[in-house]
């Protein structure tokens, strides 16, 4: 008679009720156990724990339970120290918890050890043990018990198990336990295997309480020899690819001697095979076959190792040493992989070499940007434009952010180019950026670029945006009243932080750059109507520079058409003159398209003109040129373009401002001469941007 105190296996690990899922991992993680068993304060079990459920509650995110309150799903029972082995093969229960006569946890022991336990004990054959399945019927025939004593069998799964209930092998069993019967390696076939099979009966005091049944699954000597044939063409094949590899390869074993060389090793190194295999590498290096060979270099620092290597025979080499370790840590093996990268090589030397090109030619882009900008004139003949010149050479030289107010095709980028050069950062980039001419999804890896693999599509190695590519420079920022809110929040904290992140990247770039932007909106209404940062706005605004519009500055028709007609005559070859009565229409335009438009349509005209004098009669769009109503020099008989009321009211009210201003020279009198109260003459000269030159006082 066994007692069950005297089994070895028993596990004495518990855990208090209000213990969280957490706790109950680090058991455990760290006393290698399979269960654990939960007790209240007086150490009287309450339930118990495996590690699935553990894995089971931890995927459900149930950590945070405590264990009690966790799913648990195995069967348990209290049992006393006076029980025996016998009677507990007939309970029906996963675990057995032991207590003491107070009720006080001992140890608890899975059902499967009592099981094995007294399979052992009696004598069974041990190759029995781990082939197949193990049962239990009580006298009557009823199940108790049926597990795979393969836990990595997945072919015995719950519906396995369950059809097995319904084959002859358990009928078998119920029939030996009816007719007290045994079975000492009976054979079967059942689902595609032959099976055999073992029983084993309980008895307690010469009382037969069930029978064990051991079903050993042998797939016959046909399986066992296809199994061989599996092997023997995985080391066929295996063999083939390694011969035949383009890469060369060597094996050697954890004392560094070589075991396997393939051809292309011997094709890429010069070496011939047979020199090596047998051969410990230290003696190879002695006999001048190689120098620093990285197998003596991984067998010594334990880790995967890449050189480069020049052979004798003038080809570039990668080579990769990569160990294999036992379950002790020690090297068993060390293959090195060998790769002929001297194309590699010679496309890395040429790309260098034509990196260094684009750096050369970008410098002489740099140069003939400079040489540009020097060329390019700005017409100042009318007053206005006089006094932006004056204001530009204020800010010139100071690194001050500016800001160009002004409509579409004013000059404003050229402006911002002229301040450029005339700064203390002539000499480095002026990078500018149209920030309404960009898509919104790009616009932001465009002024700050990204990182490797950043988003699908991004250019290997990254990109640099235009800040970065404005170091030390000037950044222009054209159309700024274009640029999306979500993007304002970004370049305000990259204008006072004065660095930038990469899209993808955690690294800040510091930034040094001038910033210069432009626009042809009303960025106060902006602002006013939520469609602009009012943070941004005065982190903008700090030197406004409005450009009026070519209608306010007639003064500079006449040169720039002048300058524009020498400039197309040269680009291609004329000698073109404009008539007057034609220069008469063009000074009476209102050129809403300001200077871009009188630039374009001198070049249309230059090229389209059959004659030596231009007179647009070809050009419909000329013969009706009308003057706009805020022309000075207007008759009453003269036409006019008929605009929106409310624009007419505006034009109106800047223009007479505007000369108020010029004629009286100070605020109070243009005040009063309009009738108006000085404040409301304030207001409204924010509101239209009339330059500050006007209001002297």
């Amino acid at each position: 008679m066994e007692w069950i105190q005297n089994i070895r296996g028993w596990n004495e690990h518990c855990i208090p009720q209000d213990a969280t899922i957490n706790v109950a991992g680090s058991f455990f993680c760290t006393s290698g156990i399979e269960e654990i068993t939960i007790v209240d304060a007086d150490r009287r079990p309450l339930g118990l724990m495996t590690k699935q459920d553990y894995i089971c509650n931890t995927l459900q995110e149930n950590t945070h339970l405590s264990v009690i309150d966790c799913n648990l799903n195995k069967s348990w029972k209290l049992i006393s120290e006076r029980q025996i082995l016998p009677q507990l093969l007939l309970t029906k229960a996963d675990y057995f918890l032991r207590v003491d006569d107070g009720g006080c946890f001992i140890a608890s022991i899975p059902k499967w050890k009592l099981v094995n336990e007294y399979i052992n004990g009696n004598e069974t054959p041990s190759f029995l043990i781990g082939h197949g399945l193990v049962g239990i019927v009580d006298s009557a025939g009823d199940k108790v018990y049926l597990k795979s004593d393969q836990v990595e069998d997945s072919f015995m799964d719950e519906s396995f198990l369950d059809a097995f209930c319904r084959s002859p092998l358990w009928a078998g069993l119920i029939k030996n336990t009816q007719e007290s019967t045994s079975m000492m390696g009976d054979e079967f076939l059942w689902a595609n295997n032959n099976w055999t099979v073992f029983t084993l009966p309980i008895y307690e005091d010469d009382n037969l309480l069930g029978v064990i049944g051991i079903f050993y699954r042998s797939p016959g000597m046909r399986a066992i020899k296809r199994k061989m044939k599996q092997l023997d063409e995985i080391n066929k094949e295996f063999s083939i690819i390694f011969e035949t590899s383009f890469d060369g390869f060597t094996i050697t074993d954890g004392q560094g001697r070589v075991l396997r060389v393939n051809r292309s090793h011997g094709r890429l190194t010069g070496i011939n095979p047979q020199d090596m295999v047998g051969n410990l590498i230290s003696d190879c290096v002695k006999d001048g076959l190689f120098s620093n060979p990285v197998t003596m270099r991984v067998l010594q620092e334990k880790r995967s190792i890449t050189v480069q290597q020049r052979m004798q025979n003038g080809k570039h080499l990668l080579v990769t040493g990569t160990p294999a370790f036992d379950a002790n840590g020690n090297i068993i093996r060390v293959v090195s992989n060998v790769r002929d990268i001297t194309e590699l090589k010679t496309l890395q030397d040429k790309l260098a070499e034509k990196e260094q090109s684009s750096e050369r030619c970008l410098m002489e882009l740099k140069h003939l940007r400079k040489q540009r900008l020097y060329h390019d004139k700005i017409i100042a003949v009318s007053e206005p434009m006089r006094n932006i010149l004056a204001e530009v050479k204020q800010v010139e030289d100071k690194d001050v952010t500016v800001i160009l107010l002004g409509e579409t095709g004013v000059g404003k980028g050229i402006i911002a180019q002229a301040i450029h050069q005339s700064s203390k950062r002539k000499n480095e980039p002026f990078i500018d950026i149209n920030c309404g001419a960009i898509p919104e999804n790009l616009l932001e890896s465009e002024l700050f670029g990204y990182v490797n693999g950043a988003f699908t599509g991004a250019r290997k190695g990254g990109k640099p945006g235009i800040f970065e590519m404005a170091q030390h420079g000037t950044l222009f920022l054209d159309e700024i009243g274009e640029l999306p809110l979500g993007l304002q929040v970004k370049l305000l904290k990259a204008l006072q932080e004065k660095q930038i992140r990469r899209i993808g990247g955690t690294e800040p770039i510091p930034v040094d750059v001038r910033i210069m932007c432009a626009t042809n909106r009303d960025l106060k209404q902006m602002v006013a109507d939520g469609d602009f940062r009012a943070d941004l706005y005065y982190r903008l605004f700090v030197v406004p520079i409005y450009i009026p519009a070519l209608r306010n500055r007639r003064e500079d028709i006449v040169p720039l058409l002048e300058y524009y007609l020498d400039k197309f005559n040269q680009k291609y070859n004329c000698s073109k003159k404009i008539t007057p009565e034609l220069l008469k229409n063009l000074l009476q335009y209102s050129w809403p398209g300001n200077v871009r438009e009188l630039e374009n349509l001198i070049e249309r005209l230059v090229v389209s003109e059959p004659s030596t004098l231009i007179s647009g009669e070809h050009v419909p769009e000329l013969r009706n040129l009308k003057k706009t109503y805020y022309d000075n020099n207007a008759n009453e008989g003269t036409e006019m373009e008929i605009i929106p009321l409310r624009q007419a009211v505006e034009e109106t009210e800047k223009h007479l401002i505007r000369e108020a201003l010029k004629r009286y020279g100070s605020m109070g009198k243009a005040a009063k001469s309009l009738g108006l109260d000085r404040t409301t003459v304030l207001r409204k000269i924010s509101k239209y941007q009339i330059p500050y030159a006007y209001t002297k006082n």
